[in-house]
């Protein structure tokens, strides 16, 4: 019996330090449990291939990296706008819980709850405020693959739908996670059962709390009167216009309180990732100079449906629109959206490339 045991346990224990092989024959993974896996982008990866092995298909759900696709985004619901990839509405149970699963590795609590409370929002408009052809449901978000997973080839995935697009793109073991686009419709419900409920509040609470901190010569560089609250943010799919000039006050301006209070907001931004990945873009935010970061508000100081700021840093860019009662909103990598930079070191680093 003894002696039966001891050849079980070393077969386990062989398979548990064993290596597996994908596809790619040179992407090679250690065979562990996802509570042995200590670094946040080998979990990610882990999920991501979990979620993949559901798929008896992969043509379905994975994209070819180099599709244009990969690089066009937009927050309009799927009755306007097809989506590739599946919808969550067309996946089995267990598809969902490991895609769920994926999304919650990736995302922090806070990150998840927004984005699982963006899916809801539409469930609750299509309840109570009903426009069939649009097609609001959680049902009509769509999932997609750029690439398969893997170590050493890049790939990405796109969550998007209604008032939703997060895009991630892995290569080399480093991550780019923007564009990524919250929004919703309402800003705040004010009737049915859900009153009150206010999917994005603390972007907006926070952005008023900056701006309240201010004195007046210092609102006067921050508020931008001449102009009016936009009607979308200004780096949307369909505007031609790109941010390069510089608006409002300066952090170099503010003093110590302000500066964390600024610093509050681009946090909530960044943060819906999990917690490593978060500090990781933080701390290049502030290696780029967090003094040259500007603030810009255009709409009143007091509180009503509609309002707009824009956090402009050397490397990044934050937008805030409430228009109406309508909230878009966007952090985006100024050289990294799409993975832009990560994709320009892999193929710098690739074999391919160097034997060129």
């Amino acid at each position: 019996m003894k002696k039966t045991f001891v050849i079980i346990f070393i077969g386990l224990l062989t398979l548990s330090c064993a290596k597996a092989q994908t596809n790619d024959k040179n992407d090679i993974i250690e065979i562990k449990t996802i509570e042995q896996i200590k670094d946040i982008k080998e979990r990610i990866l882990y999920r991501a291939k979990n979620l993949l092995n559901t798929f008896t298909d992969p043509s379905v759900i994975v994209i070819p990296f180099e599709s244009e696709s990969r690089t066009q985004w937009t927050n309009l619901p799927v009755g306007i706008v097809n989506r590739k990839g599946m919808s969550i509405g067309d996946m089995s149970n267990t598809q969902r819980i490991q895609m769920q699963k994926l999304l919650s590795e990736l995302l922090s609590s806070r990150g998840y709850l927004k984005t699982t409370g963006i899916m809801h929002l539409d469930n609750i408009l299509e309840r109570h405020f009903n426009v069939p052809r649009l097609k609001w449901s959680h049902k009509e978000y769509y999932f997609s693959f750029w690439g398969e997973p893997s170590l050493n080839k890049p790939w990405g995935f796109k969550l998007e739908g209604h008032h939703l697009s997060l895009n991630f793109t892995y290569a080399d073991m480093s991550i780019a996670p923007t564009p990524l686009f919250f929004g919703t419709d309402p800003a705040e419900i004010r009737e049915t059962e859900y009153a009150g409920w206010r999917v994005l509040g603390e972007e907006e609470d926070l952005g008023f709390l900056f701006l309240n901190s201010l004195n007046e010569a210092q609102k006067e560089k921050a508020i931008l009167k001449d102009r009016s609250v936009p009607r979308d943010i200004l780096t949307n799919p369909d505007s031609e216009q790109r941010l390069t000039e510089f608006w409002g006050i300066k952090a170099s301006d503010l003093d110590d309180n302000q500066k964390r209070l600024l610093e509050y907001i681009i946090e909530e931004y960044l943060h819906n990732l999990e917690h490593d990945l978060a500090h990781e873009e933080m701390e290049k935010i502030k290696n780029a100079g967090f003094d040259a970061i500007y603030f810009a508000w255009i709409g009143n100081i007091e509180r009503t449906d509609s309002q707009y700021f824009l956090i402009h840093g050397p490397t990044f860019i934050i937008e805030f629109d409430n228009h109406r009662n309508h909230i878009h909103s966007i952090w985006r990598n100024k050289g990294n959206d799409f993975g832009a930079d990560i994709l320009k070191e892999h193929l710098k680093n690739s074999p391919h490339h160097k034997n060129e």
